[in-house]
C-alpha cells in the first residue's frame, strides 16, 4: 500500500506489515529542514528533494531502531536515492 503524507512525503507498507517513511519536507531531515513554511509543499505543483528523511515502521505502528544498539535512532536523515532502494528491500524482506 501506498500513502501520500501531508504533500511532503509518503509512506509505502509492504505485505509483511512493516511499513518504510519517507519525507523530504520542512522540518524533515533533508534539504528542505530550514524551509520556514511547514505548507510549502501544498504551494507548488511539484515538490522535490535531493534526500531525504527516512523510518522504518513496524507492523504494530512503532517506529524501529536503524542503528544497531542505539534505540534512540528511529530515523535516517539526508538520505540519497541509493539509500532508500536499499532501505526497500531490508524492509519488504524484514
Amino acid at each position: 500500500m501506498f500513502a501520500i503524507t501531508r504533500g511532503k512525503g509518503f509512506h509505502i507498507t509492504f505485505p509483511n506489515g512493516y511499513a518504510l517513511s519517507v519525507q523530504f519536507g520542512p522540518y524533515n531531515y533533508c534539504e528542505h529542514y530550514d524551509v520556514p513554511d511547514p505548507y510549502a509543499p501544498l504551494n507548488v505543483s511539484k515538490w522535490s528533494s535531493k534526500d531525504a528523511e527516512i523510518a522504518v515502521i513496524n507492523p504494530t505502528g512503532d517506529l524501529i531502531s536503524l542503528s544497531e544498539g542505539d534505540s534512540y535512532s528511529t530515523v535516517k536523515g539526508y538520505q540519497g536515492s541509493g539509500e532508500f532502494a536499499s532501505l526497500v528491500a531490508y524492509v519488504s524482506n524484514l
